[in-house]
């Protein structure tokens, strides 16, 4: 599992994970009881996850705001990106998602993932 976190105080998203999810691994609700996911990850694009980590909540202590593919973030080479249009916090802005990207292609590489 590759994360990276978000730390930028000039920016109202100031606490937030970014969470690669591979082909393999699990993803969606946690179940506390028996510590797995609902859903293992089948496709080969791998999913990018984001965590609000101002609301403690197992498995990261985050609370899950939003999922893309890999392949959809990485389509624009820049702008921002809104991952719940009502809560102003969670966008995120160009700089921030200018970041994102960058962990993304470093992790592309790491995984072996090409899109088609």
């Amino acid at each position: 599992m590759m994360t990276l976190t978000l730390k930028n105080t000039n920016s109202p998203l100031s606490n937030m994970m970014v969470r690669i999810v591979e082909k393999g691994d699990g993803y969606g609700q946690y179940n506390r009881k028996t510590e797995t996911f609902a859903f293992t990850h089948k496709k080969d694009d791998p999913l990018v996850e984001f965590y609000d980590l101002d609301h403690a909540r197992a498995p990261f202590d985050g609370q899950f705001v939003q999922r893309y593919y890999l392949s959809s973030l990485l389509e624009r080479e820049e702008g921002g990106i809104p991952l719940d249009g009502g809560v102003p916090k969670w966008y995120v802005n160009d700089a921030e998602m200018n970041e994102v990207r960058h962990f993304l292609r470093a992790a592309q590489e790491q995984i072996n993932y090409e899109p088609a």
